[in-house]
């Protein structure tokens, strides 16, 4: 019998030990939702200069990013110079003659 009292009271200290870790993991938890709150993280960090220039500076970063251009428009057509629009009447009869030259 006192293996079973000895065993009984092992079982007895890990479920202790196991209710103990379950808290710990809802307490972590309840934080960790609170941290989801962006009032809660602004009252964080909004005294800390660091993360306030690292959020700056990737900021500024993301204007600095060279946009390419894209080649192809939405019909595939691939645009390599721009249209020559005429500006006078001029222009216009010079692009018409080469258009019914062509």
């Amino acid at each position: 019998m006192k293996d079973n009292s000895k065993a009984s009271r092992g079982y007895s200290a890990l479920r202790a030990e196991l209710k103990r870790e379950r808290e710990k993991v809802r307490k972590l938890g309840e934080k960790l939702s609170e941290l989801d709150d962006e009032e809660v993280l602004w009252d964080l960090v909004k005294d800390n200069t660091g993360i306030k220039n690292r959020i700056i500076a990737e900021y500024l970063r993301s204007f600095s990013e060279k946009r390419s251009v894209p080649f192809a428009g939405s019909d595939g057509v691939i645009a390599l110079t721009p249209v020559h629009r005429p500006k006078n009447l001029a222009d216009a009869k010079r692009l018409a003659d080469k258009i019914i030259k062509f």
